[in-house]
């Protein structure tokens, strides 16, 4: 699992259980927040941003390293 060392998120402690996966999107340029700087974690992603995240994804640098585990689905 990504490490996750440092809140990424208002409202993504680092103990929280996608912290590591939800940092990684982030840094990489996939996901994003909101102005406030939370995540809303529990929030359902639409249409339209899941679209977005898996063009940022397949777009992003072939250099840039991804997880080495699948998210543990809860």
């Amino acid at each position: 699992d990504p490490v996750c060392a440092v809140a990424p998120f208002t409202d993504v402690p680092v103990d929280h259980p996608f912290c590591g996966e939800i940092a990684w999107a982030s840094g990489e340029g996939i996901a994003g927040g909101f102005g406030d700087g939370s995540f809303r974690p529990g929030a359902s992603a639409s249409r339209q941003a899941t679209a977005a995240f898996l063009y940022r994804y397949a777009s992003r640098s072939s250099e840039s390293a991804a997880p080495r585990s699948s998210p543990n689905v809860r």
